[in-house]
């Protein structure tokens, strides 16, 4: 603290008349923090259930067949208002799972060939960061 007071009592004398005083240890300036960005996106993802797959049990269908099941029925999001098609999918035929990032917003699902009945469009609400849960069972009238 003493060779500070000293160092700049000498500066100041060295000046002068000079108003300005230099300090010899400069005061670092805050590192800013970035600010989080907000992010426009979330998720749906769901099971899609199809069954049953065999009129008898146990059930004894090639993976080839199950897949091409899973494949056969489209997930499709709409708009809200049902104009405009935004992305269509497939479950995956091992998992039964099904996974879309999307942005925020209002939006309609809906299965193609869904099985004995229509399949009834599902409201879903997309929020920024969150994962909406939507699972789908299909019926396809086997028995």
């Amino acid at each position: 603290m003493l060779k500070k007071i000293l160092l700049t009592v000498i500066i100041i004398g060295t000046l002068g008349n000079c108003t300005t005083i230099i300090n010899p240890t400069p005061t670092p300036s805050p590192t800013p923090v970035p600010s989080p960005s907000p992010t426009l996106k979330g998720t749906l993802q769901g099971k899609l259930t199809i069954g049953p797959l065999c009129p008898v049990e146990p059930c004894n269908i090639s993976d080839e067949q199950k897949k091409q099941a899973y494949e056969a029925r489209k997930i499709q999001i709409y708009t809200e208002d049902k104009t405009k098609l935004i992305t269509e999918i497939t479950a995956d035929y091992k998992t039964e799972m099904y996974s879309v990032d999307l942005a925020t917003g209002k939006y309609k699902v809906i299965v193609t060939n869904a099985g004995i009945g229509p399949f009834e469009p599902k409201d879903i609400i997309i929020s920024a960061g969150q994962t909406t849960m939507l699972n789908i069972d299909i019926d396809t009238g086997i028995r």
